[in-house]
């Protein structure tokens, strides 16, 4: 059955409502048909949910460092602000437990510089030379956010993974995600996606 369409909006009574009606705190009491039906996923979580803002990167990093067979992230940017030496470090930590990863990112701007810092591209293209089970492209057409985990859970939303903290000290920025935890439409999602990495002219790496 399918479970992925918000079925109501209840924004916890206006708590979760920041300044000029920006949503700030996680969306806990959005209704979903899998949380009417009682569905969870491993952790008891509802097997669909929304995320906020905030929640976005926190999730991103536990994931890299949890994961433990295979792990997708599509960001149409990517600069060191995010994937500095610490995000680098818990990459490679990722990468030698021997997590199949892919990273694609580019939404097609002319100056390639725009869409992936020089030094940030060079640190990730050394990994894909050290690591067979990294998988690092510039898809080129991209404007898709997405983050998967094994088989437990896909994310789909407009938070860019990394090139977007979600820092709570700076100006608000709202971006809505949608955490998909069903097991079958995680691997059929991966199936697809990860034919971008094998059918995208060149090499493993952009």
């Amino acid at each position: 059955e399918q479970e992925s369409l918000i079925q109501s909006s209840d924004l916890n009574n206006g708590n979760d409502v920041g300044g000029e009606g920006r949503l700030r705190k996680p969306l806990l009491k959005l209704k979903t048909k899998s949380e009417q039906n009682g569905s969870k996923d491993k952790e008891g979580k509802p097997a669909v949910s929304v995320l906020s803002v905030l929640e976005h990167h926190p999730l991103l990093i536990d994931s890299i460092e949890t994961v433990k067979n295979r792990l997708l992230i599509i960001s149409p940017w990517i600069r060191s602000d995010v994937v500095d030496k610490r995000f680098l470090a818990r990459l490679e930590n990722c990468l030698s437990r021997g997590v199949e990863t892919y990273v694609g990112f580019g939404i097609g701007e002319r100056e390639e510089w725009k869409e992936i810092n020089t030094d940030t591209k060079h640190a990730l293209e050394k990994l894909a030379k050290r690591f067979k089970n990294f998988y690092f492209k510039r898809l080129g057409d991209t404007h898709a956010k997405v983050l998967l985990k094994d088989d437990e859970f896909f994310v789909l939303t407009s938070f860019n993974w990394l090139s977007f903290r979600g820092d709570p000290k700076r100006p608000f920025r709202e971006e809505l995600g949608n955490r998909i935890a069903i097991p079958h439409q995680v691997d059929e999602f991966f199936s697809k996606y990860v034919e971008r990495f094998t059918k995208v002219p060149g090499n493993k790496m952009c």
